[in-house]
């Protein structure tokens, strides 16, 4: 399977584990990350060195987290000036992570976890995601970004 390869091309182990992203409630979401294998791959956060992420743009369409989010918390993510996800972690024009009930039902890093990591890749396409470029840029979660010419042309201009 995927993981495998995945493993064995860094020559080290997976730690899979078989989790939503996102869960009806914190406690729900704390259970779960007392599982041992969700509990395990977690506890090994700080011994990853390079990370590649999704970013999303907080529009329909443009973050797979944004088309399954219930309405109301696309709303409150919106009324507090969330405009891009990095791999879940939400961010506002200027960079900043933004913690929303939300934050606390997904089984994923965040933004102090992710901080940790000291290279972390995001692979953006897509001229829409160029706001959502810059604030993950802005916020020093990612390190590097992987995109095709139009979209990092775009990025560049300063208009």
């Amino acid at each position: 399977d995927l993981d495998a390869v995945t493993a064995l091309s860094g020559s080290g182990p997976a730690y899979v584990f078989y989790a939503p992203f996102t869960v009806p409630d914190s406690a729900t979401a704390h259970a779960l990350r007392q599982q041992h294998d969700i509990a395990r791959a977690f506890d090994r956060l700080p011994e990853v060195t390079k990370a590649v992420v999704g970013l999303g743009l907080w529009a329909p369409g443009q973050s797979t987290l944004y088309d399954t989010a219930p309405d109301r918390d696309r709303k409150t993510l919106t009324r507090l000036g969330v405009c891009a996800e990095v791999s879940g972690v939400f961010l506002t024009t200027d960079g900043q992570p933004v913690q929303t009930d939300l934050t606390h039902r997904m089984i994923g890093i965040n933004a102090e976890q992710m901080r940790a990591i000291p290279e972390v890749i995001t692979i953006a396409y897509g001229t829409a995601k160029i706001p959502a470029a810059h604030a993950a840029l802005r916020s020093g979660l990612i390190t590097g970004l992987v995109t095709h010419t139009t979209f990092a042309q775009a990025l560049l201009d300063p208009t």
